[in-house]
Parts: C-alpha cells; sequence; structure tokens
C-alpha cells in the first residue's frame, strides 16, 4: 500500500479517535452526577484552587480517582486553557475546546484529503485548522481585555463616588459589579461573590488582578494593599489612578495612530505573496505545480515561509510599542 494512503489512514484514525473522546467528555459534562456539578459550581465561583475544583464522589479507590482525573482532562494544560477561556469570556469548557479544535483540524484534513493534496500539505493545512479556535480565543481575549482598560476609569470614578458617599470597598465594588459596563461589571461581581464567600478582600483583589492579567488593575490591587497597610484616603488614591490610566489610553491612542503605517505595510507585505499566488493560480493553474510535486520546489517553500514568519515577526516587534 501507498505510503500517502497509510499516513492518510493513520491521521484519520487519530482524527476519529480524537473525535469520539471530545464527544465523551462532553457528555460526561452534560450528564455527570448532579453533586459534582454543584460542588464544582460553588468552588469556581470562590476561585478555589485548581487541585480542589474538581470533587469525587465519595467512596472511589485511588486507581479509579486517577482514571476520572485523567478522562477529566485535568493537569497544568487544562488550567492554564481554563483561564484563558475565562479571560476571552467564553463559556466553553477546556474539553469542550478541545473538541471543537479536533473537530475543525478533522474537518480540514478530509478537505485536503478529498482535494487529494499532497502529504505535507494536507499536515499544514490540519495544523493551521485545528488552531483556528484557539486563534479564535486569543482574538476574543484581546479584544475583551482592550475593552476592560477603556471602562477601568468609568470603574474607579464610580468607586470613588461611592466612598465618598461613605461606603466601604466591598460596597464599591458590588455597586461598579451592579451598574458598571459589560464586562467589568463581571469581572467586579466575581470579586464581590468571592468575598461573600468568604475569602478576604485582599485574596479577593488579587484573583482579580490574575484573572484579567491587566497591567493597570494590578496596579489598583497594589495600590489597595498598599493603602492597607500604610493608611491613606483610598478614594483619592483612586482619583489619581482613574487619571493616569486615562492618560495611559490616550498615549496609546497616539502611538498607535503614529505606527498605523508600518502596521499596514507589515499587513500588506504579509499577505501580497498568498493573493499574488492564488491570482497566479486562477489564471495559470499548472505555473506552481512544480513547487508541490519536486523537492527542491518543496525546500523552496518551506524556506519562503519560513523568511516570511521571521519577517513578519521581525517587523511586527518593531512597531509595537508598549505603553
Amino acid at each position: 500500500m501507498d505510503t500517502d494512503v497509510l499516513a492518510f489512514l493513520g491521521l484519520g484514525a487519530l482524527a476519529l479517535g480524537s473525535f469520539g473522546w471530545g464527544i465523551s467528555q462532553i457528555w460526561r459534562e452534560t450528564h455527570g452526577p448532579q453533586p459534582q456539578r454543584v460542588n464544582r459550581r460553588i468552588l469556581t465561583a470562590a476561585r478555589a484552587s485548581a487541585a480542589d475544583r474538581e470533587l469525587f464522589p465519595v467512596g472511589k479507590n485511588q486507581k479509579g480517582l486517577r482514571w476520572e482525573r485523567l478522562f477529566r482532562f485535568q493537569g497544568a494544560g487544562a488550567v492554564a486553557l481554563r483561564h484563558l477561556l475565562e479571560q476571552s469570556g467564553s463559556s466553553m469548557s477546556p474539553s469542550r475546546f478541545v473538541f471543537w479544535s479536533v473537530a475543525s483540524g478533522s474537518g480540514g484534513l478530509l478537505i485536503c484529503a478529498g482535494l487529494r493534496l499532497n502529504l505535507p500539505v494536507v499536515v499544514v493545512a490540519s495544523l493551521v485548522a485545528t488552531l483556528m479556535p484557539l486563534g479564535n480565543v486569543l482574538r476574543q481575549r484581546y479584544q475583551r481585555t482592550r475593552l476592560i482598560e477603556t471602562q477601568l476609569p468609568e470603574a474607579f470614578d464610580l468607586m470613588v463616588r461611592a466612598m465618598q458617599a461613605g461606603r466601604s470597598l466591598s460596597d464599591a465594588i458590588r455597586i461598579v459589579g451592579n451598574e458598571g459596563p459589560i464586562p467589568i461589571a463581571k469581572e467586579f461581581r466575581a470579586t464581590f461573590d468571592e468575598i461573600n464567600f468568604g475569602l478576604a478582600e485582599e485574596t479577593a483583589l488579587t484573583n482579580l488582578a490574575s484573572r484579567t492579567k491587566i497591567s493597570d488593575l494590578r496596579y489598583f490591587v497594589v495600590a489597595v494593599l498598599i493603602q492597607r497597610e500604610a493608611g491613606g484616603n483610598l478614594a483619592d488614591l483612586l482619583r489619581a489612578i482613574s487619571a493616569l490610566v486615562r492618560e495611559r489610553i490616550a498615549l496609546r491612542g497616539v502611538v498607535r495612530v503614529m505606527s498605523a503605517e508600518g502596521r499596514l505595510s507589515a499587513w500588506i507585505l504579509g499577505l501580497l505573496p498568498f493573493v499574488i499566488s492564488v491570482l497566479i493560480s486562477i489564471i495559470n493553474p499548472g505555473f506552481f505545480k512544480v513547487l508541490w510535486t519536486d523537492s527542491i520546489g518543496l525546500k523552496m517553500v518551506s524556506g519562503a515561509l519560513g523568511l516570511l514568519v521571521l519577517g513578519v515577526a521581525w517587523m511586527w516587534a518593531i512597531i509595537r510599542i508598549r505603553v
């Protein structure tokens, strides 16, 4: 049997197996014992440690417990993926995300196999299709982070007005969670829920900073913790932080305008080879055939793609200015 056929069969079997594993994960999440789901929601709301987020029925032996933990997608990778999904505002679980990634990769594999492309092209296309859900989640996280950053000054001003009216810090956090704009209201509401569950305010604020990964929120948390130790007027401190955040947002807008030409050049130079290749393939379908059928052509394409990625990364590093 041909080597390409064996490779296609192996990839197809791996895709089908991963697809079935993803379906079983989703089924176990939606049809698991009710006490496990209730306990997991409570612990997630309280932001318990990752090791304690999964509870299992009492009476299982250690071997069954290990298999269930393995089957329920545990480990550092699952915790990092869960944090990434939380930061993007997605309601998907890590298992569901893995399922959609495998399904996307399997769809790309089947399409490329149906078009009878070469094995290297099929592998690259399948990897790209598998990474598409991850790229979508990263894009959602970036947009949500930028939106929260723009909403921070308004949230801080709301807290200042609440504390000037005699409210405590936890009440100010609750007011932002109830009256603030989405999505920052959701994060502050989760922080207030943690305080209601019994966590200390310092711990809840630290969880807020680690959950969002926004530098301005970290400044806010550090300022509050220092104020708790050294004393001072917290309302004036929040007013100063709000003004600082507004200045940073304005400066970031100026930098974005000044670097617009460089970013546009990077996009054009990065997409131009692919657009030209598609147009030439439409005009003369057999023009690029030698690049996919000859070993030297494959090496040339690999080298060109590598240099293209290096050049785009270099230009992106030049025009990316952190403020």
